[in-house]
C-alpha cells in the first residue's frame, strides 16, 4: 500500500485557481543567479537586507504580508532573473536606499498552499509536474511569487506559491 504523503507536501495538496488584481511591492531585489550562488536559502536577503528597513516597509504595507516575487525577462524563457523580497504597498512614500518598487500585473494564478519547509519542493512540483499535466501553462513573462503571512514563525508556518497561468 502506498504511503499517503505528509500534509502540506506538494503532492498532497490540490491547488486552487484565483484571480488577483495588479499590486505593487516595495523591497530589496537581487539577481536570482547571485542569490542561488551566495544565498540559496534566501536568509540573508530577508534577515539582513530586508529586516534592516522592515519598519519602513511595514508602515506602508497594504496587507501586512510578505512577498518573494520572481521576475522574468520578457525575452528569456525558463529561469527567473530577479528576486524581490518585500511587502505590498499602495504608493511608496519612503524608499530606503537600495530598495525598489515593482509592479506585479493582474493575473489568474494557480495557488499551492504549503509550509515553509516545503516551499522549494512545492515550486519544483508546480513547474515540473503539475503544470505539464494540467490544462494550464505558465503565463510567461508574468512573475510568480511566494506569499508569507505576517506571523511567520518557523518551518511549519503556512505559505502559498502563486504561479500565473493561462489555458493551453
Amino acid at each position: 500500500m502506498k504511503k499517503r504523503p505528509e500534509r502540506n507536501r506538494p503532492e498532497a495538496v490540490e491547488p486552487s485557481i484565483a484571480d488577483r488584481e495588479a499590486f505593487r511591492v516595495l523591497g530589496v531585489e537581487d539577481t536570482c543567479e547571485y542569490l542561488e550562488e551566495n544565498d540559496p536559502s534566501f536568509g540573508k536577503i530577508w534577515l539582513e537586507r530586508f529586516m534592516a528597513h522592515h519598519d519602513t516597509a511595514r508602515s506602508q504595507s497594504t496587507d501586512g504580508k510578505y512577498y518573494q516575487v520572481f521576475f522574468f525577462s520578457s525575452q528569456a524563457k525558463g529561469h527567473p532573473q530577479w528576486c524581490l523580497c518585500g511587502m505590498a504597498v499602495e504608493d511608496a512614500t519612503e524608499l530606503p536606499d537600495g530598495w525598489v518598487v515593482r509592479d506585479v500585473p493582474k493575473a489568474r494564478y494557480v495557488v499551492f498552499e504549503t509550509t515553509l519547509k516545503y516551499i522549494g519542493e512545492t515550486v519544483d512540483y508546480a513547474f515540473s509536474e503539475w503544470l505539464p499535466a494540467s490544462k494550464h501553462r505558465h503565463d510567461h513573462p508574468k512573475p510568480h511569487f511566494i506569499l508569507f503571512p505576517p506571523d511567520v514563525s518557523g518551518p511549519d508556518s503556512t505559505a502559498s506559491v502563486w504561479i500565473p497561468v493561462r489555458k493551453r
